[in-house]
């Protein structure tokens, strides 16, 4: 989103080279660990879940975030 390749959380959730489909169960990736992911926002998917996805809106409103942007070499500097 940060991007601009999708501009909402309906299109990243359709956005197939994203791990959030996965976090959110429209998605398998053998590589990727959604259950330890989840267990940050909440006890029980249902609340990792809902937690998950408001978390996400929220960070929609922030917009460009300096400490995100340009990659660890460029942000340790």
């Amino acid at each position: 989103m940060r991007a601009g390749i999708v501009k909402t959380l309906e299109e990243l959730d359709r956005y197939s080279w994203s791990g959030h489909r996965a976090v959110i169960g429209k998605a398998k990736y053998s590589w990727m660990d959604t259950e330890n992911v989840l267990a940050t926002f909440g006890g029980t998917r249902r609340q990792a879940l809902h937690a998950y996805r408001a978390f996400m809106a929220e960070g929609i409103g922030q917009g460009h975030v300096k400490e995100l942007t340009g990659g660890g070499l460029i942000r340790s500097h």
